[in-house]
């Protein structure tokens, strides 16, 4: 399976990356062997400030806007995550 999204909680991957997923007994897929890797990078941050509430989130994710890069929060961990692209072979 490629990665279309961030993955959260599965280091050494990016978005454009192919895993291995095996379903368990409810349906849900877990992600296995990496196949292959993408060119890109995940960048991870568990933000403390105010207990990592939305608007501390939204903080540092506008913060990074400012760089060029889009990202997203996740409320029940206090995390924040960009997917950024390669820039290999480009200018």
């Amino acid at each position: 399976m490629q990665l279309d999204n961030i993955p959260w909680f599965i280091r050494g991957i990016a978005c454009g990356g192919v895993v291995v997923t095996e379903p368990d007994e409810e349906g849900v897929r877990w992600a296995g062997e990496v196949v292959r890797r993408s060119e890109n990078c995940t960048i991870r941050l568990i933000v403390f400030r105010d207990g990592g509430s939305g608007a501390a989130r939204q903080s540092v994710i506008n913060a990074f806007q400012q760089l060029g890069v889009d990202g997203e929060g996740i409320e029940r961990f206090g995390m924040v995550a960009w997917p950024v692209a390669s820039r290999v072979g480009r200018p």
